[in-house]
């Protein structure tokens, strides 16, 4: 073992180039495999026994109590119904949007004047919520302030801490409001989260409309299901988790068929520099084998010397790879989707020793010729060349 590892160190054998050109080859299949995984794991969630399926909006409020109805005759309970209100940030502590124009050294984003947004009004914290500052207010007088509770993220885009004075246009409507909190959302979590949460009391009679979630076991019921939703009232939009579910996965199997061909491609690339090495590399070799069998060394011996080379050269190439992904994945999950980062062990085993198995056979194969000639045989043909080298020699410096 010792000798295998020893003869896979960098010289004349390239084990550097095959080492990047496998493990790069690695390092993309194993990245592309579990990125994948982790995208259908977070929507995955959505199939589980205690979660919606199936997301229904555009609600009117003449039509809610309906469609509740009409979902529990169908025996699919209405798991979320939230009223939602449209609206935009008017000022933030008396700056508006004129004023952040107007002032470019104002620390205000002009955007967040810009967009529409989608906010709702309850008494209590979500379980896909905690507060990081503040104090949640559920519940104000008609003729107190409007009390809102701001996402954190949020809240640091447009430079607002607790005890900060907002005002929203509702709908033509301008509604002064105080930040009485700021919150940790889950946003990866299938149910409905808001940047923006107001305390009961305030906006409660402005235009609304509503968004409800449910639970449907199968394709064939939620396509019924759908259909009756679709005749009883045009206007609600449905969303079928489960089909988007299918959609997702047939393309990230396109997208991982291209990263996965470009993986394939690397090792190929790596195979063949690991042949030609091999090929190169003949007279050195079958020195080293002579070498070895002058000293006593049986054939056995000599198999395990070259199947322990290349197991090292593999395993190596192979953890490299593996290495780079895991990093790669866990940047992405974090900074990208903002998710949390399981890597699949058995994948990355099963990963490892293909790598492992495929480098030992390939490079065993191509070394068999080499193993299997014998001492005699090598020494009388490398005299022969050291003979015929030397007359070719002396008869060019003889003409010359």
């Amino acid at each position: 073992m010792e000798t295998g590892i020893v003869k896979s160190i960098p010289s004349n054998n390239q084990t550097v180039i095959l080492m990047i050109s496998i493990g790069l080859g690695t390092a993309l299949i194993a990245t592309m495999f579990l990125v994948q995984d982790l995208l259908i794991n977070r929507v995955r969630i959505s199939s589980e026994q205690s979660q919606a399926n199936m997301l229904m909006f555009d609600i009117q409020p003449s039509q809610a109590d309906e469609l509740k109805s009409l979902a529990n005759t169908e025996g699919y309970p209405i798991l979320e119904a939230v009223p939602i209100v449209t609206m935009q940030l008017q000022s933030v502590n008396g700056t508006t949007l004129k004023d952040v124009v107007a002032d470019s050294t104002n620390e205000v984003n002009s955007r967040a004047f810009r967009g529409e947004i989608r906010a709702t009004y309850r008494d209590s914290l979500t379980s896909s919520e905690s507060l990081t500052s503040g104090k949640f207010v559920g519940k104000v007088g008609k003729n107190d302030t409007a009390s809102v509770s701001l996402d954190k993220g949020y809240a640091e885009n447009i430079k607002v801490k607790v005890g900060d004075r907002l005002e929203f246009n509702v709908q033509g409507l301008i509604v002064p409001a105080k930040v009485s909190s700021i919150r940790q959302v889950d946003w990866n979590r299938f149910q409905s989260n808001f940047r923006v949460v107001f305390a009961s009391g305030t906006i409660d009679q402005a235009p609304q409309f509503y968004l409800m979630m449910t639970k449907v076991p199968t394709e064939i019921e939620s396509s019924k299901f759908q259909q009756k939703i679709v005749n009883s009232f045009p206007n609600v939009s449905v969303i079928d988790m489960n089909a988007v579910l299918k959609v997702l996965q047939e393309i990230l199997d396109k997208i991982g068929f291209i990263i996965q061909f470009m993986g394939a491609f690397s090792i190929l690339t790596g195979i063949i520099v690991l042949i030609s090495s091999v090929r190169i590399s003949k007279f050195q070799r079958i020195r080293e084998n002579v070498l070895l069998r002058t000293l006593g060394a049986s054939r056995k011996q000599i198999y395990l010397i070259t199947i322990s080379e290349y197991l090292f050269l593999g395993l190596l190439s192979a953890l490299t790879g593996v290495i780079i992904a895991l990093v790669a994945s866990y940047l992405l999950a974090i900074f990208v989707f903002e998710s949390v980062f399981v890597p699949s062990i058995l994948m990355i085993l099963i990963l490892i020793f293909l790598i492992v198995g495929l480098t030992v056979i390939v490079g065993l194969i191509n070394s068999l010729a080499v193993i299997n000639k014998s001492p005699s045989r090598s020494l009388t043909k490398g005299v022969m060349i050291k003979i015929l080298f030397y007359q070719n020699s002396k008869r060019f410096l003889t003409n010359f």
